[in-house]
């Protein structure tokens, strides 16, 4: 049976790699890496077929239909989907059923390697293989699988941030002396002058630079001569500063991260520290002044990956994932941690229970003494006004307001929401203790459901709860 084949296509660029074992996916090289050249944008197909057929064959499988799987970024249309389908079937590969996009590829890849389920959970994805910086979130459903909430492409974002700068440097310094471009021409000049660029840019970044991150000479230039598409045969001279460029370069910097929270995020009413993980991946990213940015979205939940990463994610197209993590059903708890609160399956799910499966001893002296009516002051307390509702969404809770559960047993529970995704336990009867940080699983809490909540009590995790049926839910 021949090897698949597996392409990843982005705007600009098909990665392609052949399987050779169940474990091994060996890469094919190109003049620009592994990644192939692939315009497939504006209604463009341009697919280096041959080359691939040719670099297939040089493993000494020569085949008129090459067994093939797609994975497409979330950037390319469904119509341009259907133009490389056809393209390819009627070049001689033979297409699987399954086309993912790469962004829940990774999710999902990601999420079978845990041994918890992360239901609920919001993950990001940044890509920058090619020129643009292609973002993704993705929402983990019920069954533990991530789906495509959001998308959205910031253009040029995925340009080394030196090659970006360094180029707008020329071309604008060249139009503010002439003043005769274009837009459309300086776009073009901009794009033009990435190629340029990369070729001088390794002598650039041989110019020491002083401990403060600044040049020694306050007025050094990188000087070289260039030319412009409308007239090739005339050299203009450019001169570069380089405490500008570096300055301009940091600036860049920090708008990636902050590009991706303040008109990605905070667009979709969400907030960084709603992801269980964002996946950074590209190259052009993974230098570490781009990392130390984006320490911004929270280093803990950050995971770089280079291009080269990219082939172990597309191992998954050429062999059968393996199975998922067992899923918590309505009606169970989940252990994350060891602590007071153990796994246990209830027995008779239909039937509601007077007590919760789960209890935790409070010592007398934990229990908060109740002061509400407490009149010795000579002041009337106001009573709380709770507004019952039939849907809590998390993610739209105002930093300290109160929610309250019930249940059919009569159990009732009170939590201050803290903001950034945490709860602190006002009032519970039982199993919680006043005072517990609670970190919701579940971002959408709705009465006749059962919600999940990871426990932290001085500063230790404690593990998961997970509340019996709720018959209502209210909010102060």
């Amino acid at each position: 049976m021949n090897p698949k084949l597996c392409l990843y296509l982005t705007e600009e660029f098909m990665v392609a790699g052949v399987e050779i074992s169940r474990r091994n996916l060996k890469l094919f090289s190109s003049s620009s890496g592994f990644r192939i050249p692939a315009r497939i944008f504006k209604n463009e197909i341009s697919l280096p077929l041959n080359e691939v057929k040719n670099l297939y064959s040089a493993f000494g499988q020569i085949s008129s239909s090459i067994p093939t799987n797609l994975c497409f970024a979330n950037s390319i249309s469904e119509s341009t989907k259907n133009e490389v389908r056809e393209k390819l079937k009627n070049d001689g590969f033979s297409l699987g059923n399954v086309e993912p996009h790469f962004a829940e590829l990774l999710v999902n890849q990601d999420i079978r390697s845990q041994k918890n389920s992360v239901v609920d959970k919001l993950y990001g994805v940044i890509e920058v293989l090619g020129k643009e910086m292609n973002c993704s979130i993705l929402q983990v459903d019920k069954s533990n699988v991530a789906g495509l909430l959001y998308f959205k492409q910031f253009p040029e974002f995925g340009i080394l941030p030196y090659e970006y700068i360094i180029s707008r440097m020329i071309v604008d310094g060249i139009n503010k002396i002439q003043n005769n471009l274009s837009h459309e021409e300086v776009v073009f000049e901009y794009r033009r002058h990435y190629k340029k660029v990369k070729e001088i840019l390794p002598d650039i970044l041989k110019i020491p630079v002083e401990s403060n991150g600044i040049y020694k000479a306050p007025h050094l230039a990188y000087t070289f001569s260039t030319t412009l598409a409308r007239n090739e045969s005339q050299n203009i001279p450019v001169a570069i500063s380089m405490n500008e460029m570096r300055s301009q370069v940091f600036n860049h910097i920090r708008s990636l991260p902050l590009s991706f929270n303040d008109y990605f995020l905070i667009e979709k009413s969400l907030q960084k520290s709603y992801f269980e993980k964002i996946f950074i991946i590209g190259d052009n990213f993974n230098s570490n002044e781009v990392k130390k940015e984006f320490e911004f979205l929270g280093k803990h939940r950050n995971s770089f990956l280079t291009d080269s990463d990219v082939i172990k994610v597309l191992l998954e197209l050429t062999e059968p994932p393996v199975s998922s993590v067992k899923l918590a059903n309505a009606d169970e708890i989940i252990s994350i941690q060891r602590g007071e609160i153990e796994y246990e399956k209830k027995e008779e799910p239909l039937i509601p229970k007077v007590e919760e499966k789960v209890e935790i001893k409070i010592p007398q002296n934990d229990i908060p003494k109740d002061d509400s009516h407490d009149n010795s002051s000579g002041f009337t307390v106001e009573e709380k006004t709770y507004k019952e509702v039939s849907t809590i969404s998390v993610m739209q809770l105002l930093q300290n307001q109160q929610v309250r559960i019930s249940h059919p047993d009569g159990i009732v529970r009170e939590f201050l929401y803290l903001g950034e995704m945490k709860f602190k336990v006002i009032s519970s009867p039982k199993s919680l203790l006043v005072d517990d940080i609670l970190i919701p699983v579940s971002l959408k809490w709705d009465v006749n459901s059962q919600i999940k909540l990871n426990v932290e009590r001085n500063g230790v995790s404690k593990g998961t709860f997970q509340t019996n049926l709720i018959s209502k839910l209210e909010l102060m």
